[in-house]
């Protein structure tokens, strides 16, 4: 009997912490989130190429939002010569422009990747560029790091 109950106790704490909900009830995904379609750190083997890290943005509210997607420079680590773009939802932006983004209740902002582009001239192995995601008063980041293979 105690097993049977210990059982059941561990069935209801298993479902209940699989919900994506805090003590509160309250659900703790936030408006938004960033997922990644694949890793987050890319190796190339030729200077001059770049590294595509592709994502999707999904909208957790049961209304439109609007998201600004930018690539501080004060988080990043390029080395000379080396640059970013990001295309999100099929447009890109250049270096130094946020993306101001809205999309609808519920759903997947697909299409989305950041690119690291290399220098033929360089001879550094990594660079890294952080992306942030914020609506309101919710932040989000992600970290993209390129290796070049020597």
């Amino acid at each position: 009997m105690k097993k049977t109950l210990f059982l059941c106790i561990i069935s209801v704490f298993v479902i209940v912490a699989g919900t994506g909900t805090d003590c509160t009830g309250q659900d703790d995904r936030g408006d938004f989130s960033i997922e990644i379609l694949g890793d987050t750190v890319k190796t190339i083997s030729d200077a001059g190429g770049s590294g595509e890290f592709d994502f999707n943005l999904r909208n957790h509210t049961s209304g439109e939002i609007c998201v600004t997607i930018n690539v501080p420079p004060s988080l990043n680590n390029l080395p000379e010569g080396w640059d970013w773009m990001l295309c999100v939802g099929g447009t890109c932006k250049p270096p130094g422009e946020a993306a101001d983004i809205c999309f609808s209740a519920g759903s997947i902002l697909e299409n989305s990747h950041l690119s690291i582009i290399t220098s033929t001239e360089s001879t550094a192995s990594e660079g890294h560029v952080t992306m942030h995601v914020t609506h309101g008063d919710e932040t989000d980041h992600q970290t993209f790091l390129l290796k070049l293979a020597q």
